[in-house]
């Protein structure tokens, strides 16, 4: 794991060699390092080596005591930590020994350090002090942990924000195409492609084939929420006394701390079954007066009537000359 140190963390380093000399070789232990800084996202997983030298001419016996601090214009105060939680709390994501280590004389020991950042972290700056108390045990050394003296080392863990808010639109429309009376259901189905909960909400609007707003629909007004990579469906139903025709009905939602936009157009048609009934009476009626005039013009025509045009007897015409 690579260590990375800014120009704020360089700052804040030489402040604590300046206020706390000797604090990484305390009573002949000393520690490396004495800075840990590192950038890091919710879900990572850091790791990390602290060596631990005994220097001083007899062995020791040292337990590792985590105290989440506060670095307030180079000053260094302990949280309480009933103050923070899980989300807020780096002395809860850290693992690492907190049985006694032994040490002998001239005897140096690498120990394992990892940082489990959860989901749920908040974005932010998080500093840790880590002490290497003596002690016959860990409340003893927890005691002298809060005392500069100690060797220790400063963690600088920044958690970044991976915020990511984004929905889009599987599907958006009504139960079928053509509508003999109301009332008319409209769906919506939305999946949250993002990592954060999203609460769509918005509006359709139903205009008629002359372009008029006939309508205005609420969606999602109980703000109902769509977990990450999930989907939800939202119905709007629309009740009307009458109508006729085609329609448009616009979505216009947005959802996300940004307001971002979920938009779609789709078309319907009305078509009431009373006029349905009409058009279809009005069609047999003329059927019928068709049919009946034609009827009744043929009747109108006396026997041996022919429809054919007359012809001249030419043969008769010829034996008189």
């Amino acid at each position: 794991m690579k260590i990375k140190f800014d120009w704020k963390t360089k700052v804040l380093f030489f402040l604590i060699s300046f206020l706390i000399p000797f604090s990484c070789l305390a009573g002949g232990i000393k520690v490396r390092p004495a800075v840990i800084s590192q950038q890091a996202l919710p879900r990572d997983f850091l790791e990390f080596q602290v060596n631990i030298e005994n220097q001083a001419s007899y062995p020791v016996r040292l337990y590792a005591v985590v105290n989440d601090i506060s670095m307030q214009e180079g000053k260094q105060e302990f949280i309480d930590p009933t103050e923070l939680s899980r989300p807020t709390s780096l002395a809860r994501w850290i693992e690492i020994t907190r049985g006694q280590i032994k040490l002998e004389s001239g005897e140096n020991k690498d120990i394992s350090l990892s940082i489990n950042i959860p989901p749920d972290a908040e974005p932010g700056k998080r500093y840790v002090l880590i002490s290497f108390s003596q002690g016959g045990n860990r409340s003893e050394a927890e005691e002298k942990a809060r005392e500069l003296s100690q060797p220790q080392v400063l963690l600088d863990i920044e958690v970044k924000d991976n915020t990511i808010e984004k929905a889009q639109i599987n599907k958006f429309s009504t139960e079928k195409g053509f509508f003999f009376g109301f009332p008319i259901k409209l769906s919506l189905e939305v999946e949250n492609i993002g990592n954060q909960q999203l609460r769509p909400r918005g509006q359709i609007h139903i205009y008629n084939r002359k372009g008029e707003e006939v309508e205005t629909l609420a969606v999602n007004d109980k703000l109902a929420a769509v977990s990450p990579s999930a989907n939800q469906i939202f119905e709007a139903l629309w009740e009307a006394e009458k109508g006729f025709g085609r329609y448009k009905a616009r979505l216009v939602a947005e959802y996300g701390e940004d307001n971002r936009k979920l938009q779609d157009t789709i078309y319907f048609w009305v078509l009431p079954w009373k006029f349905l009934a009409m058009m279809g009476g009005g069609f047999l009626l003329t059927v019928f007066i068709l049919s009946t005039f034609i009827l009744r013009s043929g009747k109108g025509r006396g026997p041996g009537e022919s429809n054919s045009i007359s012809t001249i007897d030419i043969s008769s015409s010829i034996k008189r000359k």
